[in-house]
Order: C-alpha cells, then structure tokens, then sequence
C-alpha cells in the first residue's frame, strides 16, 4: 500500500467510525519548487508534523497524533523531535506502519473514556 492510500483509507475510516471527531490530515508530504516551499514556510508550515491529528482529548492526553509510514520509510530526525514534543506536553504521539495498527490505536484511545 502507498503511503497515498494509507492517508486515504485512515480518512475515511475516520470519517466513517467517527463522524463527530475533529480529525484532519497535515498535508506535509510531497516534493514542492523552491518558491512554492519558501511561500508555506512563511505560512508557518513545520517539517515534523504527524500526518493524523485527532483533538480528542481522553485518557490523560490533549489528543492523539499519528505519523503513517509504510514498509521501508523511517522517521526523520524532525519527526522523531516532534513526537518527542507532543509526548512530553501531554498528547499521545506515534508512528503506525498499516491500517491495522492505526485502527487499533485510534480504537483503543478514542473508545476509553
């Protein structure tokens, strides 16, 4: 699976199994020309930022952060500082590898009061 369809799949699940959740993408990903990027940076788009945002606050957290990856990607060392920072200011941040993973973290955070 694509990282594209992994993205799109989570969406509609979400969208699916919890249409009152406030949940959106970061669309962070992708190759972009040097105008185009300096234009975003100024915007205050951060490299790092997880893929998933959830604000739901339960079980302790503010919410939950989820970055996708796929067989064969790893973390950069921003996205492993930004996890770092959401896990140390009160959200629960990961990193999931396939559909199953996500749907079991989402489930478990989201159903626990």
């Amino acid at each position: 699976m694509s990282e594209d369809a992994f993205q799109e799949a989570v969406t509609k699940y979400m969208a699916l199994a919890y249409p009152r959740i406030l949940y959106f993408h970061v669309p962070n990903e992708g190759q972009r020309n040097v105008v185009a990027g300096s234009k975003l940076k100024r915007k205050g788009l951060k490299r790092g930022i997880p893929d998933c945002i959830i604000e739901a606050p339960r079980r302790g957290y503010h919410g939950l952060r989820v970055e996708l990856k796929v067989k064969g990607n790893y973390l950069s060392d921003e996205q492993k500082e930004v996890l770092a920072y959401y896990n140390e200011n009160g959200y629960y941040a990961t990193m999931v590898r396939s559909f199953d993973e996500f749907r079991e973290i989402v489930d478990e955070y989201l159903k626990t009061p």
